[in-house]
């Protein structure tokens, strides 16, 4: 009895080392993928950084995170009995959207953002992998130039009508 016991055991575990070793196989083939280019955001805008898999597979039962330095912002795990975390400086700011999950594509959009949000986001897929995005403040020092020029377009316009008005009554 004892025998057939273990007959029926080795198929088993012959059937479940088949499937670890396929699945680690092709998950080593898996690259996780972030834009090179960095995103760019004004202070208070809505961004988005996204990330995918290639080639592009479900990641829907698998856990994903978002780290900025050593700093989770997002723990997503829809595994069963899975969670969502949120690290507590981006609280009610962040929102991983996963309507294309089922092809490999996460992005963790963060909003009302702050001079304190830039720096590299770490997007990583659990056994697969990681990419980094690198998100900046857009430089607004154009602004008070431009208010610069409106100021000394305004005074210029104005110093043109007095001396229109001036030689208007000077000449009659």
């Amino acid at each position: 009895m004892r025998a057939m016991a273990r007959l029926r055991l080795n198929p088993v575990l012959t059937l479940m080392a088949i499937l670890a070793t396929l699945q680690t196989s092709f998950a080593d083939k898996l690259k996780v993928i972030a834009s090179h280019t960095p995103v760019i955001g004004r202070l208070g805008d809505d961004v988005d950084l996204g990330c995918h898999l290639v080639p592009a597979v479900s990641a829907e039962f698998m856990t994903i995170r978002f780290y900025v330095g050593d700093l989770f912002v997002n723990v997503y795990d829809k595994t069963p009995g899975g969670y969502f975390i949120q690290s507590e400086k981006y609280k009610d700011r962040t929102e991983l959207l996963t309507e294309n999950i089922t092809r490999g594509q996460v992005t963790m959009r963060i909003k009302n953002i702050q001079v304190s949000d830039t720096g590299n986001y770490m997007c990583e897929f659990d056994l697969v992998g990681s990419a980094t995005l690198e998100l900046k403040m857009a430089d607004n020092s154009w602004k008070s130039w431009q208010i610069v020029l409106i100021i000394l377009g305004g005074c210029a316009a104005v110093i043109a009508l007095v001396w229109y008005i001036y030689k208007r009554m000077r000449d009659p």
